[in-house]
C-alpha cells in the first residue's frame, strides 16, 4: 500500500487518531439511567439552567446529574425523620426545608 502524501485526507485521519485524551484518569463510568419526561415551571427551569452553566464551568455535569442529586438530597430528607414530613402542600414543604436549614 502507497504512503499517503501529505496533506491528503487520510494523512489528516492518522493524525487525529494519535491524539491523546485531554482528561488524565480513567473515563466516567457508564451510568444507566431511564428516560423520561420532567415538567418544570419557568423559574425552576431557569434555576437548573443556571446550576447547569455554574457547574459545568468546574467539572463535568449533565442536566440529568442536577435533578437526580435533588432526588438523593429530598430521599436524604425524609430519611431523617424528624417531622419534616408533617406537611399540607408543597409549599408548606418548601418552608420547613429552608427553616430547617437557617439556624
Amino acid at each position: 500500500m502507497p504512503k499517503p502524501q501529505r496533506g491528503t485526507f487520510a494523512d489528516l485521519y492518522n493524525t487525529e487518531q494519535l491524539v491523546k485524551a485531554k482528561r488524565a484518569g480513567r473515563p466516567r463510568g457508564k451510568i444507566t439511567r431511564k428516560q423520561f419526561t420532567l415538567y418544570l415551571t419557568e423559574e425552576q427551569a431557569e434555576v437548573l439552567a443556571d446550576l447547569h452553566h455554574a457547574w459545568s464551568k468546574q467539572f463535568k455535569v449533565d442536566r440529568s446529574d442536577i435533578t437526580g442529586l435533588a432526588l438523593e438530597l429530598l430521599e436524604a430528607v425524609i430519611q431523617q425523620e424528624d417531622g419534616i414530613l408533617d406537611f399540607q402542600n408543597f409549599e408548606s414543604l418548601k418552608f420547613q426545608i429552608l427553616k430547617e436549614q437557617r439556624p
